[in-house]
């Protein structure tokens, strides 16, 4: 079903305010080919004159796949830096791009164009490499293996006590809280023994 031209009309006014709003300085379009496209080419030209004329808006109207280098970088940096491209990878940019434009090597231009983008670059997550599972042994006693750890340091107590060493039976759970004064290691052995 062909477009009417107040569709057309309506269409281009919205694009003009969007651009208008949020500082857009140039807009790009494909010329569309057709077997009536030269009478409506010229009307949507002319509708594309009238609505932004008197603005500092430059209206790019790309001839079938013949774009120059920048004009390819251009079309990228719309379809992947702009608020609905949101820095998408390379295989939803280039799905985006092909339903407008297309080119020989667009794909291979476009993840060039995402390994430069210094926003891309920054958030890239990089996959972390998956550490062996550690073997553990098995305990089968109380107290065979035993995990100490120190808290603090915390309010001063009356007895002048800071830290608190807490000794922990790995098969039991049970735990014992030991008061200290300092952390240094003959302190802390001290307290272990003692326990």
């Amino acid at each position: 079903m062909p477009l009417e031209a107040e569709q057309v009309f309506n269409a281009l006014m919205d694009i003009k305010s969007y651009c208008l709003d949020n500082k857009i300085e140039t807009f790009s379009t494909m010329k569309i080919e057709g077997p009536t496209s030269l009478t409506n080419y010229v009307r949507i030209r002319t509708m594309f004159r009238y609505v932004f004329k008197n603005n500092n808006i430059t209206i790019k109207i790309y001839k079938e796949q013949s774009f120059t280098v920048e004009e390819r970088q251009q079309i990228i940096y719309e379809h992947h830096n702009s608020p609905v491209g949101g820095h998408s990878g390379v295989s939803r940019t280039v799905k985006r791009i092909k339903l407008n434009y297309h080119w020989r090597n667009l794909k291979r231009d476009v993840k060039q164009y995402i390994k430069k983008c210094e926003t891309c670059q920054k958030n890239k997550s990089h996959k972390k490499i998956k550490q062996p599972m550690l073997i553990t042994t098995t305990v089968t006693k109380p107290f065979e293996r035993i995990c100490l750890d120190i808290v603090g340091p915390l309010p001063k107590t009356l007895m002048g006590n800071m830290y608190i060493l807490t000794i922990q039976d790995e098969l039991s759970r049970f735990a014992a809280p030991i008061a200290l004064v300092f952390t240094d290691a003959p302190t802390v052995a001290q307290a272990f023994v003692e326990c």
